[in-house]
């Protein structure tokens, strides 16, 4: 045993390179707002209204409107729950490969649990305050069906990724 390996004896040996997060969850987030859209065009609610709903947490003056007026198209509230939408799946998709040396079996395995906990997480521990009107407007079934998605295209895409040796 060399000192490097005495000093961290559980490294493992090959993992899944961080990128496969950050690809994974961009895809799983694709996943997730199409069942967004699906969502609204099912309910009638109409599909603009879960992306404006994203796009409230920085575009305050969503927050101030009706359901109605939010659900309208609005460029500017696409392209930013576009944006937020994407980067907080790329930021989650990378934590989950980070936690992955930490978890025995496959990521195909871990991401249905994992990713969908990472997204309820974040929006218990965050939702509320940074965007309280899709706090209070979060249909939990769609929510649910589309973090189940996010964590199973996340699994799947970092799964078929070939693993790489830890350099030391």
């Amino acid at each position: 045993m060399n000192a490097s390996q005495a000093a961290h004896p559980v490294w493992p040996e090959w993992v899944y390179p961080y990128s496969a997060g950050v690809t994974g969850g961009l895809i799983g987030g694709m996943g997730v707002a199409l069942v967004g859209a699906g969502y609204g065009l099912i309910s009638g609610v109409g599909i603009w209204l879960p992306v404006n709903l994203v796009a409230a947490a920085v575009l305050r003056q969503l927050q101030l409107q009706s359901l109605g007026e939010i659900a309208r198209f609005n460029p500017l509230a696409l392209g930013t729950g576009l944006i937020l939408h994407a980067g907080i799946s790329i930021a989650l998709g990378a934590m989950f490969s980070f936690l992955l040396p930490a978890l025995p079996g496959r990521p195909l395995f871990w991401g249905p649990v994992i990713g969908p906990l990472l997204w309820v997480g974040a929006s218990v521990a965050a939702l509320p305050v940074i965007n309280p009107v899709m706090s209070a407007n979060l249909e939990i079934v769609s929510f649910a069906i589309a973090n189940g998605l996010y964590g199973l295209l996340l699994g799947w895409w970092i799964d078929r990724t070939p693993m790489v040796r830890v350099s030391r």
